[in-house]
């Protein structure tokens, strides 16, 4: 019984959660029965969902605040219905200035007052397009600071991830291993400094910190013998075995003599 329990209630969660998707496709049904709309689409090998995320583009640009998204999308919609944009934007720029706010037709017929709304006309459309042309230079600047930005950040990537010690090993060998881990950084902080950056990431990699660790212990063990062998290298070139220890000499035990106290104290420090 709690098995067909769980198994009916977990049926109700996946028929709720697909009811939604089930009325958006009914409501839309209508749009795309349409035979003009269907036959429209099945001439240009366009999807529904195509034709939504198309129409979902464009709703963006229209209502963006960047003024050059609007203009682009007048342009293309114009030569999506074959017309020629030149011709509609002259025909625009020859309308008539909007009339100020509160102002009449009936009012226009005072010669003072359509002297003042036609220099108001033209201030408007002035400032209208001194406007424009200050938005497309600050989105240029923009653009362009942007790519700075970029082309400076991928410069200081490649230089960091190429980068070799003197003996020509890569002073950072993990570094595609560990680019997924450094991208997620770089988003949460794009002000993070590289190096930082890259040991942490290692070491958040298992794979890496393994390889480190490893890498650590053969480095520290490679020392330790090193420093062994200097160690006995020294004993044999003054003849002494380990345990440094004096032999007797010829005559017998050394006698303390100021040679012996010398040799033993080199010996305690490792000379």
């Amino acid at each position: 019984m709690k098995r067909h329990g769980d198994m009916e209630a977990e049926f109700t969660r996946k028929s709720q959660a697909s009811a939604g998707a089930v009325q958006f496709t009914q409501a839309l049904a209508p749009v795309f029965s349409d035979p003009r709309l269907s036959a429209s689409l099945k001439q240009a090998g366009v999807h529904p969902v195509q034709a939504i995320q198309e129409w979902a583009h464009w709703y963006k640009m229209g209502t963006s605040e960047n003024q050059q998204e609007k203009f682009t999308l007048l342009v293309d919609l114009t030569h999506r219905m074959g017309l020629d944009p030149a011709r509609i934007f002259s025909a625009l720029q020859n309308r008539p200035p909007p009339l100020p706010e509160g102002i009449t037709e009936a009012d226009l017929k005072d010669p003072a007052i359509k002297f003042f709304a036609d220099q108001f006309g033209r201030t408007q459309t002035k400032l209208s397009a001194l406007e424009g042309q200050l938005q497309q230079r600050d989105q240029a600047e923009q653009k362009a600071r942007a790519e700075w930005g970029l082309n400076s950040a991928r410069q200081n990537i490649e230089s960091f991830a190429s980068a070799k010690s003197a003996d020509g090993r890569d002073l950072h060998p993990h570094f595609e291993k560990v680019l997924p881990q450094l991208i997620d950084m770089f988003k949460a902080n794009p002000d993070r400094d590289m190096a930082e950056a890259y040991e942490t990431a290692c070491w958040a990699n298992p794979e890496v910190r393994k390889q480190m660790v490893a890498a650590e212990r053969f480095r520290e063990q490679s020392q330790n013998d090193l420093q062994r062998a200097r160690i006995a290298q020294r004993g044999n070139t003054r003849g002494i075995t380990t345990p440094v220890s004096r032999p007797n000499g010829a005559d017998g035990p050394s006698k303390g003599g100021i040679r012996d106290a010398i040799e033993r104290s080199a010996d305690e420090v490792g000379y």
